[in-house]
């Protein structure tokens, strides 16, 4: 069986909006990963690779593998930072607890460290906000530490100071800050755009798509000719999927709107 296969059984059902609400809540990395996980090739990769390595999930921007089956709200990809803006750097050393320090394990279940010879690369998340550090140094795993964070440059410190005002606004209270992590604001469009690669990849037709996403009476018989301007909106939706899903995602890890 590959993974290509069995989409169908972890995927929404492209026809029912009620099953994508949930991405409504999310940061645009989350939309990132739910178009990876579609990505056959990837499934493949990830479920039946035959114990590849960690360097090959490389080739999808991640330090490790993660179970495409999972979608944004249970799965923790840890995005590299050559490929996600929003990651900061910092040096770590074992240091008493107190004002200056943090202890990453009172943070409990929103935790994920994946170690190599570069470090540790934290992640930070409950599925629907993400926090991203690399850290060199100290080990966060065996207790309190003090961090030294790296920024550097204008424009490229941009998204390291976001991450920065979100990690010591989570250090400082326990809790993601809302202002800090606000949803995607073309959530909206991704999920329709979700949808008409869901429903391509199920078989559907550009009429089934323009009924299930605009209402019944936006595909009625000869809907092509009775109404144009819905039949290129169906058409520009259907190949802006395609051009997504073929790595158009990553745009949706960098600081502007794709």
């Amino acid at each position: 069986m590959t993974a290509g296969r069995d989409l169908a059984e972890d995927i929404p059902d492209w026809r029912d909006p009620h099953s994508y609400n949930f991405l409504m809540r999310c940061e645009r990395v989350a939309f990132a990963w739910e178009w990876l996980r579609r990505d056959v090739r990837f499934r493949d990769a990830a479920l039946f690779g035959g114990g590849a390595p960690p360097a090959a999930a490389s080739e999808w921007g991640l330090h490790d593998f993660t179970d495409p089956r999972l979608d944004t709200r249970s799965a923790r990809p840890v995005w590299r930072a050559e490929w996600h803006s929003l990651v900061l750097g910092a040096q770590a050393e074992r240091a008493p607890m107190g004002a200056d320090t943090i202890d990453i394990r009172i943070l409990g279940g929103i935790t994920t460290i994946l170690k190599d010879q570069a470090g540790q690369h934290l992640l930070l998340s409950d599925g629907l906000r993400n926090i991203r550090l690399d850290v060199t140094g100290g080990d966060l795993t065996r207790g309190s530490a003090r961090l030294a964070y790296r920024l550097s440059g204008i424009a490229s410190a941009a998204g390291p100071l976001l991450v920065l005002r979100q990690a010591l606004a989570l250090f400082g209270t326990h809790h993601f800050a809302r202002t800090l992590h606000p949803p995607f604001r073309r959530a909206a469009r991704q999920i329709l755009l979700l949808r008409a690669h869901d429903a391509i990849r199920a078989g559907a037709g550009q009429r089934a798509i323009a009924a299930s996403l605009f209402g019944p009476d936006a595909a009625t018989s000869g809907w092509r000719f009775a109404n144009p301007s819905l039949r290129s909106r169906v058409q520009r939706l259907v190949r802006t999927a395609r051009e997504v899903a073929s790595g158009g995602y990553v745009d949706l890890l960098g600081m502007r709107d794709p």
